[in-house]
Order: structure tokens, then C-alpha cells, then sequence
């Protein structure tokens, strides 16, 4: 299994000839994933985050495979609608509560919870409980959690060094974390099939 610093670095040659629709599709999600976050008091993002989290994580996933994904991957979780949007509230509710619990909780619960996008793509059978479950087991299994972490720290780092860059290289960086990510889930995939 790569480390986490040779997932990022191996992202970067992934994403070459694609950064321009990576950051595209990356701009788009945020964008939508704000929209009426004011006047709805956060209800419409709320609904929203698991339709376009799986299409994200598709599109993505696409990349870190080699593939050449299409725009409208992005929207793919709307074909699907109320079991991404299942999958979507189950995962805010969750980390929400571990996190009122006390933050360490809520990190945990987070880290454990963070390949479900993923799951929720490459095994379209699941209902959202399963998806939710399958992704816990997945970092869990074979002492995962703390390289999963692990990266979740580095990507966190390097979206502030983005931050840092003006914000501008946040446009950069994100499509780097996730492409890393969605590597870092085939590869605790490829793991627990041995």
C-alpha cells in the first residue's frame, strides 16, 4: 500500500491534462453545494450533500482509476435520488452527533464514515444504513483508521497551504486531496478483498 505523500504526488500525474475540469467540477460542486445555505438556514445544502458527494466522489474515483470523466458524472447522484440523499443525512447526522458529543468522537466517527461516497458508487445495492456500515468496516478492518486519518490530516495541511497561496491554490490542492482520496479508497479496497 502507497503512503499517503506518494497518493497525493501520484494524484498530480493523474490529473494531468485534466486540472481545468477537475477544478471546473470542483468549483461546481462547492457552488451548489452553498446555494440557499442563507435562506433555507441550511436545509437545501443539507439535502443536497448526498446527491452531489457521490457524484463528486464518481467523478473523482473516475480520475484516480484513469478514466476520463464526463461533466455530468458530477450529477449522477440525483439518479439515485433518495438513497444518496439517505446516505447523505445519515452521514451529517452521525458525524453530528459524535462531534456534540465531544470533537474525538465526532473524528472518529468521521474518519470511519468518510469512504461512503465511495461505497455508495461501486456497490449500488446497498441502502444507505449498509453504505454507512460498509464504510466504517472498510477503515476499521486490518487497523486502516489511522492511515485513513492520517491522509485526512495531510489533505487538511495541504488545503491550507492552498488557503495560504491567496486562496487560489485551494483550486489546486482540492482536486489533488480528492483524487488522493478516491485512491486511497481503492486501495483499502483492493486490501480487505485479500
Amino acid at each position: 500500500m502507497r503512503t499517503n505523500a506518494e497518493l497525493l504526488s501520484s494524484s498530480r500525474s493523474l490529473l494531468s491534462g485534466l486540472w481545468l475540469p477537475a477544478i471546473g467540477a470542483f468549483l461546481v460542486i462547492g457552488i451548489l453545494s452553498s446555494v440557499g445555505s442563507g435562506a433555507s438556514f441550511g436545509v437545501i445544502p443539507l439535502l443536497l450533500a448526498g446527491p452531489l458527494g457521490v457524484g463528486q466522489s464518481r467523478y473523482f474515483l473516475s480520475i484516480a482509476r484513469g478514466e476520463r470523466p464526463n461533466f455530468e458524472v458530477l450529477f449522477s447522484g440525483f439518479h439515485a435520488f433518495v438513497r444518496t440523499l439517505a446516505i447523505g443525512l445519515l452521514l451529517s447526522l452521525a458525524v453530528g452527533i459524535a462531534t456534540l458529543l465531544l470533537i474525538i468522537p465526532g473524528i472518529i466517527v468521521g474518519v470511519g464514515l468518510s469512504m461512503a461516497y465511495y461505497i455508495a458508487n461501486d456497490q449500488p445495492e446497498l441502502d444507505a444504513p449498509d453504505v454507512l456500515k460498509a464504510s466504517w468496516e472498510l477503515v476499521w478492518q486490518g487497523g486502516h483508521f489511522w492511515k485513513v486519518f492520517g491522509f485526512l490530516l495531510l489533505a487538511a495541511l495541504l488545503t491550507l497551504l492552498g488557503l495560504l497561496c491567496f486562496g487560489v491554490g485551494v483550486l489546486f490542492t482540492t482536486p489533488m486531496v480528492l483524487v488522493g482520496q478516491a485512491a486511497l479508497y481503492d486501495e483499502l479496497r483492493s486490501s480487505s478483498m485479500r
